[in-house]
């Protein structure tokens, strides 16, 4: 379209726009009042214009979380068709990267284009809050036959750095292993509630609590007879004759052909004693030692 000059009304000015970068020829035909024709041709060098890096990312995430930056970068007169992205020291070209932390933090996470003309875009940041995450209390138990005790460990883990702080009670009395880090040992048979709360280096925690029983044996078949084991009535064929009973049993399972079971059967032996009941087990059935620790 053409408009008269306003400071020259015989001239004429000419507008014209392109969307695309590059070399653009403009021809012009002019006519006088007596129908002459004149062409004129000049050609037009468009510039590209550079994109704009654009994109957004949760304020707040927490450590070893995977986050994917929501990409909004443009370009005026063509399109991106490359992205540099920069996080903690690493580069990745990619539209949609998944990124996450190790370390809790405010991390900075920057953002560069290019688009199809090889123009960049000046570079754009956004910081990320990473948050610590607790650590994760757990305690492991065994109980320890040879020397009466329950033996408790700690069995904590810190997600994002270390566990700094362990602090154990033992029914509500706060305790200590001697020496520290090692094992907590608590005198048995008897029945216990064990906290820990732990601490991480940011200052966060967490409590496990596990409760603890007498260890107990199972056997498979247990009849059971009133009155105390007599030595002398064993026979030599491995039977013993409870003074109550007339009929033979075998005490405790044959230890000659059960050589395995030779712990489970001093130990429910010395229960049996300890009681003053003869506990009895058919030869059948194996004898096992079943740790009912909690």
């Amino acid at each position: 379209m053409t408009a008269p000059r306003p400071d020259d009304p015989d001239r004429h000015t000419w507008t014209r726009t392109w969307d695309r970068p590059g070399d653009h020829t403009v021809s012009v035909e002019a006519f006088d009042q007596e129908g002459a024709r004149s062409v004129g041709r000049a050609t037009v060098h468009v510039l590209n214009r550079p994109p704009t890096a654009s994109f957004s990312l949760p304020e707040h995430v927490p450590t070893g979380t995977f986050v994917t930056p929501l990409d909004d970068s443009s370009d005026p007169d063509g399109r991106v068709v490359r992205w540099h992205w920069q996080w903690g020291g690493q580069s990745i070209a990619d539209p949609r990267p998944r990124i996450s932390w190790d370390a809790p933090g405010n991390h900075t996470v920057a953002l560069m284009v290019e688009d199809n003309h090889g123009a960049v875009s000046q570079r754009v940041e956004a910081t990320v809050v990473v948050e610590n995450r607790p650590p994760v209390a757990h305690i492991t138990s065994f109980w320890d036959a040879g020397r009466g005790e329950h033996v408790v460990a700690d069995a904590s883990v810190d997600p994002d750095g270390n566990v700094t702080g362990r602090h154990w009670t033992v029914d509500g009395v706060a305790v200590q292993p001697n020496p520290p880090g090692t094992p907590l040992r608590l005198p048995g048979p008897g029945t216990f509630r064990v906290d820990l709360r732990v601490v991480d280096d940011q200052g966060a925690a967490s409590t496990a609590t596990r409760y603890l029983a007498p260890p107990t044996i199972a056997v498979g078949t247990v009849p059971t007879v009133e009155g105390t084991l007599e030595p002398e009535r064993r026979h030599d064929d491995g039977t013993v004759r409870s003074p109550e009973r007339s009929d033979d049993v075998l005490l405790l399972a044959w230890i000659q052909d059960h050589p395995r079971s030779a712990l489970g059967i001093l130990a429910a032996s010395a229960v049996a004693v300890a009681a003053g009941v003869a506990t009895w087990v058919t030869r059948s059935e194996p004898i096992r030692q079943k740790d009912d620790v909690a």
